[in-house]
C-alpha cells in the first residue's frame, strides 16, 4: 500500500515517528558529552558531542510538528473537535494530568517535591504543557481564518523571541507553535508536496541540513562562547540569532526527513509492527528519562561499562525498556488513559 491509497491513515507519520522515538533516546543517553546533562560521568569526546548535535537537530520540532500534521486532520476533515472548551477538556486530559501524576514520581525519585515546578513540567515532562498550548493556539489561528503567510510570519517572530521568561511553558510553546502549525499546512497541501518529491530533491533537501548543521552549530558554540561577556541587550541578540539559526536548522531536517517518508511509502509498504510503534511513543517519551537518569546517575554504570560503551548501552535500554513499560501500562484501563 502507497500513502496515496488510504490517506485516513496516515503512513508517512508511522514512518516518522520511529525515527524521532530513536533520536529522542538517543539525544538524551548522548545528553552528558554535550553539556545538557551532568557531564562528570563521562570523559569530553568531541565524536559523541556532534552526535547529539545531530540527535538534538530536529527532533522535537519534528515531534510537535507531527501533532501539527495529525490535528489539522482532526480538525479539518473529521471535525473531531466542535469547540475550544472540548479541545481544552480532551487535552487536559491527555497532556497535563499525565504530566502532574509522572511528574511527583520524577520529583520523589530524583528531585524534591516543588509544586511549582511539577505544574510547570519537571525535567522532560516540559514538553507536555508545552504541547498543550500548542494545540490551543493552533485552534484559535484555525478559527481565526487568518491567511496562513501572516500566521508564519507572526509565529517565526514569536519563535524568535521565545527566550523571553514565561511561566508555564509559554515561552517554548512561543518557539514549536511555529513548527506545530507548519505541520497543519503540510497536511493541508500533503497531495501537491506528495507529487512534487523526487530522490533528486530530497537528497538535495538533505545536503542543505547538512551544511546548515554544521554552520548553525558552529555558530552556536561561537555564541555561547561570548555569552557570559556581554551586556543583557547582547544576550538578548545571541539567544535571538541563536533560535532564529536552530529554526531554519529543524526546518531543514523536517523537511528532509517528510520528503524521505513520502519517497519510501510509495514504492514499499510498513509492516504493522512500525505502525504499532505509534501506539507506545507517548510512553516512551515518559519513561526513557526515568530510565537514563536512574542509569546514569543512580547506578555504577558508568564506571562499569566506561565512558565510550555508556551511550550506546544506555540507548538500548532505555529504548527496550521504555517500550516495554508502555507495552505493559497500556495492559491496563488506567495506563491506557495515561498514556
Amino acid at each position: 500500500m502507497t500513502i496515496q491509497s488510504n490517506k485516513t491513515w496516515l503512513y508517512e507519520i508511522s514512518f516518522i515517528r520511529p525515527i524521532l522515538l530513536f533520536l529522542l533516546v538517543a539525544y538524551h543517553a548522548f545528553a552528558p558529552y554535550c553539556g545538557a546533562w551532568d557531564g562528570d560521568i563521562v570523559d569530553n569526546n568531541e565524536i559523541y558531542k556532534w552526535l547529539a548535535y545531530a540527535f538534538r537537530a530536529f527532533r522535537l520540532e519534528a515531534f510537535v510538528f507531527v501533532s501539527g500534521y495529525v490535528f489539522a486532520q482532526q480538525i479539518l476533515k473529521q471535525h473531531k473537535f466542535t469547540s475550544l472548551k472540548s479541545l481544552i477538556s480532551s487535552k487536559f486530559k491527555r497532556l497535563i494530568i499525565p504530566c502532574w501524576i509522572f511528574g511527583v514520581g520524577y520529583a520523589l525519585i530524583f528531585s524534591k517535591l516543588e509544586l511549582e515546578v511539577v505544574v510547570s513540567g519537571i525535567g522532560h515532562l516540559w514538553y507536555l504543557p508545552c504541547l498543550f498550548w500548542c494545540f490551543i493556539f493552533a485552534y484559535l489561528i484555525y478559527r481565526s481564518k487568518m491567511k496562513p503567510i501572516y500566521c508564519v510570519i507572526g509565529l517565526m517572530i514569536l519563535s524568535t523571541l521565545s527566550f523571553a521568561p514565561i511561566p508555564l511553558q509559554l515561552n517554548r510553546a512561543m518557539y514549536y507553535l511555529l513548527f506545530f502549525y507548519l505541520g497543519g499546512l503540510f497536511w493541508e497541501h500533503s497531495t501537491a508536496i506528495h507529487s512534487n518529491t523526487t530522490i533528486k530533491r530530497t537528497i538535495l533537501s538533505w545536503c542543505l541540513f547538512l551544511a546548515l548543521f554544521i554552520g548553525v552549530n558552529l555558530l552556536r558554540e561561537y555564541n555561547m562562547d561570548m555569552y557570559a561577556e556581554v551586556n543583557l541587550i547582547g544576550k538578548s541578540i545571541i539567544l535571538s540569532t541563536n533560535n532564529i539559526a536552530k529554526m531554519f536548522l529543524a526546518f531543514a531536517g523536517i523537511v528532509s526527513l517528510y520528503m524521505t517518508a513520502v519517497q519510501f511509502l510509495n514504492k514499499h509498504t510498513l509492516c504493522d509492527g512500525i505502525v504499532n510503534v505509534g501506539n507506545y511513543g507517548y510512553g516512551v517519551y515518559i519513561f526513557h528519562q526515568f530510565i537514563l537518569i536512574g542509569l546514569y546517575y543512580h547506578t555504577s554504570l558508568p564506571m562499569v561499562v566506561g565512558s565510550d560503551w555508556l551511550p550506546w548501552i544506555g540507548t538500548v535500554i532505555a529504548l527496550s525498556g521504555s517500550l516495554l513499560l508502555s507495552w505493559l501500562f497500556r495492559k491496563t484501563k488506567l495506563g491506557r488513559q495515561l498514556i
